[in-house]
């Protein structure tokens, strides 16, 4: 969805009717209006483009999400149970190294 700011010729600018005079506590900044600002018409922004697209594209990304870390949750799964078994596999060839006699060294003489 693409931002387009509005500008004073592309878009129709509100002018208060005559006959509505302005709260003297708006200038003020005061009172229920404060915290409202006024509006500029050059700082109006409108969003273009289909919504139910927008929202599309968003559902895709989610379900893309999803399947992506459900692979991830898959594979570490995998990982887990094939580092289990390497462990199971090397505790008996510890057993094996650390039962193993120490050989001598022969010093040769020459």
């Amino acid at each position: 969805m693409a931002l387009d700011p509005v500008t004073s010729e592309s878009a129709a600018v509100l002018q208060p009717a005559p006959n509505q005079a302005a709260p003297k506590n708006a200038a003020a900044g005061t009172g229920q209006d404060a915290g409202k600002g006024t509006q500029v018409p050059g700082e109006q922004v409108v969003l273009s483009g289909d919504p139910a697209n927008s929202y599309q594209e968003l559902q895709q990304k989610y379900e893309l999400s999803n399947a992506a870390a459900g692979s991830i949750r898959n594979t570490v799964r995998s990982l887990e149970s094939l580092s289990q078994k390497i462990d199971a596999l090397k505790a008996p060839l510890e057993t094996i190294i650390k039962n193993f006699p120490p050989t001598r060294r022969r010093i040769r003489p020459g």
